[in-house]
């Protein structure tokens, strides 16, 4: 996986955009599951939205983290990409919340 597109974050829509000022950090995981854990994820890509008048996100970029496997461990695992965001209010509570991207991937059982 070397290229990420994401055509549909758009921070006006979050209620929380319209008071203080504040940045949201968004960042796109690949998450899976294994026995030992019920969630996995490997972040593969963030960035900072600092303030609203730059609260759209459309952008396809190299990813930023390699998806690198310490191992075997992710040999013909399938996982999901998650685009999470939180937002950080100068004061108040931070809130965060994510879209599971409906495609599910898989990586090879074997590597070169």
């Amino acid at each position: 996986m070397e290229k990420l597109t994401a055509n549909a974050f758009d921070g006006h829509k979050l209620h929380t955009m319209s008071v203080s000022p504040h940045v949201v950090f968004v960042f796109v995981a690949a998450e899976y599951i294994t026995v030992k854990n019920s969630l996995n994820q490997i972040s593969l890509w963030d960035h900072i939205i600092p303030s609203r008048d730059r609260a759209i996100l459309q952008t396809q970029t190299k990813v930023k983290y390699p998806l690198t496997d310490q191992g075997n461990h992710l040999r013909g695992k399938y996982f999901n990409l998650t685009l999470h965001w939180h937002v950080m209010p100068n004061v108040g509570r931070m809130i965060a919340d994510k879209i599971v991207m409906p495609t599910i991937f898989s990586l090879p059982k074997e590597y070169h």
